[in-house]
């Protein structure tokens, strides 16, 4: 996105650097929302396994190491988010999930999910929202019996670059907007 490019290198960086497996890095630019960069970078991915992200999060060394097994067993791994050095997410945010065994932190979703083809298929077509499209799989997940779990290796350092934070709106109306836009799509399920 525009006014974002030095946040996207740090991150592309990142996966070259950080990455234990080979990946694939597909980038939509400029996309209204999240939900449909996501969505329309799927023709493109070639993978088994599909991974999420936005421009201002940077993957910490094996952020990939212990993500692939979880995902061939079925489970959605949730990150640990670091900011200004302090975990700010480990899966509880909306949903009310699994317990992280080691901390007891509740695990409801992942924000920048990692999933196998079969998990993807099982939450298509993704929510078109800027925020809460991350929920929706998660939520979508675990109505279809998948777990998440946090995963201590799935790390990421959030950078938070605001420049158009709200893809169009300010950030506080974008989150309003599209929380209304997800509790009618659950709804409707």
């Amino acid at each position: 996105m525009k006014g974002r490019e030095g946040v996207l290198k740090t991150c592309i960086r990142g996966y070259q650097k950080h990455s234990v497996n080979q990946v694939e890095i597909i980038i939509m630019r400029d996309r209204p929302t999240c939900g449909r960069a996501w969505l329309e970078s799927l023709p493109y991915a070639d993978g088994d396994y599909i991974h999420f992200t936005a421009d201002d999060l940077e993957p910490h060394e094996g952020w990939d190491q212990d993500v692939i097994e979880m995902a061939s067993n079925g489970i959605q791994p949730s990150p640990r988010i670091i900011y200004d050095g302090a975990v700010v997410f480990c899966g509880n945010h909306l949903g009310a999930g699994a317990v992280e065994p080691e901390t007891g932190t509740v695990v409801g979703m992942s924000v920048i999910p990692f999933l196998s083809r079969e998990m993807l298929n099982a939450v298509l077509p993704l929510l078109d929202a800027h925020y809460y499209t991350d929920d929706w799989i998660s939520w979508q997940l675990e109505r279809k019996g998948y777990q998440t779990q946090c995963c201590r290796t799935y790390e990421f350092e959030h950078h938070v670059s605001n420049v158009k934070r709200g893809a169009g709106m300010s950030q506080t109306d974008r989150m309003f907007h599209d929380r209304l836009i997800y509790e009618a799509a659950r709804r409707a399920m």
